[in-house]
């Protein structure tokens, strides 16, 4: 099958339980997404979600190689896969922030370490607007360096439009148009440019004016059966699990930024948001629901003792946990497409 989904950090251990239709997923890392989400036992929840529920997790090195020796979980990640992901949009500065003539330089050691998993190599995941002429960068530097273009047996793109019809006000490249007109040129001309089979490993209604509940739904109405129909489409992913309006399970962690609780405990040792998750689990004085404060690189996190009944300006951010919840429960969006009905039928 190739249809898959974008997870970053798991809301809970068991959100793959209602995704009858997703056949594999990534997190935009060489780790699975439970250790650095809200699961209790990650290892259990990748082992459910990969033997109990048969997905595939592609790990990814982005923004660049996991340092080696790889720990525990991405040489198993490694070991278990069938294919490698690399660099995601390398071309953006808030995203991968790789030049192209960085990235030809990195790509012999990447090409080494898929060769020692036996994995196919899924090239870099760009933009589809931009992402072409970083390609030709990137491809242009490995032949001076090395003879010939870096090797990859993928190439792979994102795509974000607006449902047709569209209003006066939104701009031609930002209409999927008529019966998904423009993203089928999309594909065509990647697949003329490298001659690969394409992966598209985000594509959502594009964030904006039209694009609530009911335009992402009306995105996955219309694109999905292109994308299963097509001979050049090898694999696609929605964005995302968690990411809102376009979320597929229900959200059961929001934020608060730039704010954190007046009455909060120190929590040691904690390298991520799961450690912090988890480090409070163990906590008595957390209160529950659970009230984290974090900064952006989770070298200070913080459970507040109390039901954060007084919010104070600070450079953390607070993760709300919201029991009333479900992260395995499917949105209107997830059901949609990502249901039982979408593998005999025409959605």
């Amino acid at each position: 099958m190739k249809r898959g989904i974008g997870v970053a950090a798991a809301h809970n251990c068991n959100i793959f339980d209602n995704h009858d239709a997703v056949a594999w997923w990534y997190s935009w890392k060489s780790k699975a997404g439970f250790s650095r989400g809200f699961c209790h036992d990650p290892k259990t929840a990748l082992d459910h979600a990969r033997d109990d529920l048969g997905k595939e997790f592609v790990p990814m090195f982005h923004p660049t190689i996991p340092p080696q020796p790889f720990d525990e979980e991405t040489e198993d990640n490694l070991q278990k896969a069938k294919y490698l992901l690399t660099l995601n949009e390398p071309e953006k500065v808030n995203s991968g922030n790789m030049t192209a003539i960085d990235a030809a330089i990195l790509w012999p050691k990447i090409v080494t370490i898929a060769k020692n998993y036996n994995l196919p190599i899924v090239g870099p995941c760009s933009t589809s607007r931009n992402g072409h002429k970083w390609y030709k960068e990137w491809l242009s530097h490995c032949t001076e360096m090395y003879g010939e273009p870096c090797h990859f047996d993928f190439t792979c793109f994102h795509f974000y439009y607006y449902p047709y019809p569209c209003g006066d006000n939104i701009p031609a490249w930002a209409c999927i148009g008529p019966d998904v007109e423009m993203l089928k040129k999309t594909v065509r001309r990647w697949y003329n440019w490298f001659g690969k089979p394409l992966w598209i490993t985000e594509f959502a209604c594009l964030g904006g004016m039209p694009c609530g509940e009911e335009g992402n739904m009306e995105i996955m109405k219309k694109v999905t059966p292109y994308l299963d129909a097509s001979d050049v489409v090898f694999r696609y992913a929605w964005f995302s699990v968690n990411r809102e309006p376009n979320n597929t399970n229900e959200v059961e962690w929001s934020k608060i930024k730039k704010s954190t609780c007046l009455n909060n405990s120190r929590l040691e040792n904690a390298k991520s948001v799961g450690d912090c998750y988890r480090h409070a689990s163990q906590s008595s004085k957390c209160n529950r629901p659970f009230f984290f404060s974090y900064n952006k690189k989770i070298d200070d996190c913080y459970c507040s003792t109390d039901s954060c009944e007084q919010i104070v300006k600070s450079h953390l951010n607070i993760l709300v946990q919201n029991i009333s919840q479900d992260s395995s429960k499917l949105t209107p969006v997830g059901e949609h497409v990502y249901d039982r009905t979408c593998l005999k039928v025409k959605c």
